[in-house]
């Protein structure tokens, strides 16, 4: 019962009933026989009511794009979006008078992370992906036909059924790009699947296959879990406090939410319609790819390099990620703009604007840069707000010939601006 009550704290899951069904659900998949019958078998363990989704790949496309483009302009979507700044539960079919807004809090990680986006949400690719699943899922909960036109509408989403639906399109992302290993960069924050977890030393010690099979699956259930929580986490409510909420999308201000009477809803903010609505010439790629017949499909991702994907984002899209996301984290802001004035940076010269920056801004009274242990943390926040510039194209990084203290000769890493 411990272990439950601070299970349900960390916010990770709202009662004891979602944890037992979690547990049993794991346990179920360690008992499969050789010939692994879980797609079949699952459908029989489901709640009643909870729905299996099959949801194919190859409807990423421009027209749903476009769809839902004319969907957020609509005069439907604008009486019930994000400019209402109290939704009468009348309009979302319920007695009550109304649903309060869930908060984000200011501080979330603690003091070291104040002012900066958390380390875990080390890119913005993940963001993008869950924007797009959000608005297919959107359009198809809501009667849109291929000309925008709306029958019936509601842009409020239950989140529970929303990270069912994420669950599943996620997995079959992942599945069919980690396939091709040319492409292991591209799956940067997302979970990684039993497969890739049968290729860690550790598993392939296990002698025995079907022990080292279920292990395999229970770490795949445990990184989607860490995904889902990563992106989506209702945290523990205190006395007298609102509904606070956590997750990449929601601290970046692409996604906001209501507590209506107990049940969590989403919806785009206007920037993350902005956001959500941008051409992506990741997924572009990839819907072309997702749309072939399955023996072209897989030739086609077999061939396809890191190469094919840069950069990442559009141009429009690095715009905004540099003025509307990281703009919301004042110390993250002014690091990267003190990166970006650099042609050519070292990790080095990266780990003293960090901790130079952060002194500053959270005006410590000592001298901390000398500190062995702060100098090692300023190294990993340094590198990982790097990558993130390196992700949405503003740096690239190279390897050079260089020297350590002693004078020996070894590979150094700098990064040069594009």
């Amino acid at each position: 019962m411990h272990k439950i009550k601070q299970i349900i704290e960390s916010g990770g899951f709202n009662e004891e009933k979602e944890i037992i069904i979690r547990a049993i659900n794991n346990l179920y998949e360690e008992t499969l026989d050789e010939n692994n019958t879980t797609d079949k078998l699952a459908t029989e363990i489901l709640e009643p009511g909870e729905v299996k989704y099959d949801y194919p790949l190859e409807n990423i496309k421009q027209e749903v794009r476009n769809t839902l483009k004319k969907m957020f302009e609509s005069k439907e979507f604008k009486k019930f979006g994000f400019k209402e700044t109290e939704i009468k539960t009348s309009e979302l079919n319920q007695k009550e008078t109304f649903s309060k807004r869930c908060i984000v809090p200011k501080m979330l990680y603690g003091e070291n992370d104040f002012g900066i986006i958390w380390k875990f949400h080390n890119r913005f690719f993940c963001q993008k992906w869950i924007l797009s699943m959000l608005a297919h899922f959107m359009i198809e909960k809501n009667q849109v036909d291929k000309g925008g036109t709306i029958m019936e509408f509601n842009s409020w989403i239950e989140l529970r059924e929303f990270r069912d639906f994420l669950e599943v399109t996620t997995k079959g992302f992942i599945d069919k790009i980690s396939s091709n290993e040319d492409l292991d960069q591209l799956l940067v924050g997302f979970p990684s699947n039993s497969t890739k977890f049968l290729k860690t030393p550790r598993l392939r010690k296990m002698k025995q296959r079907k022990i080292r099979e279920a292990k395999a699956k229970q770490l795949e259930v445990v990184s989607m879990e860490r995904f889902l929580s990563q992106n989506f986490r209702v945290l523990a409510k205190k006395e007298n406090e609102d509904t606070r909420i956590a997750g990449a999308c929601f601290e970046f201000g692409l996604l906001e939410a209501i507590n209506r009477n107990g049940q969590i809803l989403i919806n785009f903010t206007q920037e993350g319609i902005d956001f959500a609505t941008m051409e992506n010439p990741v997924i572009n790629k990839i819907a072309k790819s997702f749309r072939k017949n399955s023996l072209e499909q897989k030739i086609l991702t077999s061939n396809l390099t890191m190469n094919d994907f840069d950069p990442i984002f559009s141009k429009d899209e690095q715009k905004f990620i540099l003025e509307k996301i990281i703009t919301k984290f004042e110390l993250e802001n002014k690091i990267v703009k003190r990166y970006l004035e650099k042609n050519r940076i070292n990790v080095k010269e990266m780990i003293e604007i960090f901790l130079e920056e952060q002194k500053n801004y959270m005006k410590w009274g000592k001298d901390v840069a000398g500190e062995d242990a702060v100098n090692e943390y300023g190294k990993g926040k340094a590198t990982t707000i790097m990558r993130r510039l390196v992700e949405i194209g503003q740096f690239k990084r190279k390897k050079e010939d260089g020297f350590d203290k002693s004078g020996k000769k070894m590979q150094v890493i700098v990064y040069e601006r594009i």
